[in-house]
């Protein structure tokens, strides 16, 4: 765990330097220009980081600098290195960008419909939950390039929303640890509080900039959906909204990254689908979704799996 600790720390000074360096360089560069060097960097492996920091920078420009830092440092980590601990064996990996994927992050154990549409359609279904860990430098370098190499035929998935959860400004639920003035946390809170909130905040990071890579480096444009609680204004009465209900839908980082890939929003409650609770939720995509269409709800035997597992995730504090 040591050397884990130690190992993180030097890529990250790596990639701090590495960025203030090409900082000049890339200043007279668009994103754009930027995204395209990024793609023909981690296509050809060689080291990404002179213009994946500057990039980053610039395409989530609202985040905070630690969180940016340590996505980052994932970009710089070997490629032999990602190879010996990467989630997945070498025959999986082949696979997957032989025949590309779809890639579902945040995955639970509720991926029968997932899996099967995926291999309907000729692909490989790869699920990204916690023991693969989308933060683990050797999984996200890997998810990186093989978006680069235009592998990635979706990217779908519900990034954890126990930091922005609605129970947390209702009693008996625990403290809040962001508002709409704070989204990326409270100034009050503990240093073990924010470091979830950190987590969690790069975990949306890398969902979205996987999928602006893969986007970038794909002849036709990956299938993108994206799942967060409803957002609080379209629900909740004026009384409650005055306690402060934080949404990863008002943050201008998803507001740029919407605007800068026409994605639409469907509003549903869950119980409509399955599942044993109301729990409005809002979904982002880049393709019509025919939510009110029953065809587009599960079986009641995946429904009732994935509520069991939203029920745990839930119960861990993983939202």
């Amino acid at each position: 765990l040591i050397e884990d600790i130690e190992r993180a720390n030097a890529d990250q000074i790596r990639a701090l330097q590495t960025t203030q360096a090409s900082l000049a360089a890339a200043a007279s560069q668009t994103p754009e220009e930027l995204l395209t060097l990024v793609v023909t960097q981690l296509r050809s492996g060689r080291d990404a980081l002179p213009a994946f920091g500057p990039w980053m920078l610039s395409e989530f420009p609202d985040l905070p600098p630690e969180v940016l830092l340590e996505a980052i440092a994932g970009a710089g980590v070997d490629p032999e290195t990602v190879g010996a601990q990467c989630p997945w064996n070498r025959r999986i990996r082949r696979k997957a960008l032989m025949k590309g994927m779809v890639l579902h992050l945040f995955s639970g154990t509720s991926d029968r419909e997932f899996r099967k549409v995926a291999q309907e359609h000729g692909h490989v279904y790869l699920g990204v939950d916690v023991a693969q860990d989308l933060a683990r430098p050797a999984t996200w370098s890997w998810l990186l390039r093989a978006a680069a190499q235009g592998c990635i035929r979706a990217v779908l998935g519900g990034p954890p929303c126990r930091t922005f959860s609605l129970c947390r400004h209702f009693a008996p639920g625990p403290p809040p640890l962001r508002s709409p003035a704070y989204p990326h946390g409270l100034p009050t809170n503990s240093a073990v509080d924010q470091a979830k909130v950190r987590y969690d905040d790069g975990l949306f990071l890398r969902m979205l900039a996987l999928f602006t890579v893969a986007k970038a480096a794909s002849a036709a444009e990956p299938f993108f959906l994206f799942e967060q609680p409803q957002r609080p204004q379209s629900y909740l009465s004026d009384q409650d909204l005055a306690r402060g209900v934080p949404s990863f839908w008002a943050t201008p980082t998803w507001t740029r990254f919407r605007d800068r890939n026409a994605l639409r929003l469907y509003d549903l409650c869950q119980d409509e689908y399955g599942h044993t609770k109301k729990k409005p939720t809002t979904l982002a995509s880049n393709t019509f979704c025919p939510v009110g269409d029953p065809i587009f709800k599960a079986s009641r035997e995946e429904a009732a799996v994935y509520a069991r597992e939203q029920a745990r995730r839930e119960s861990e504090g993983r939202g």
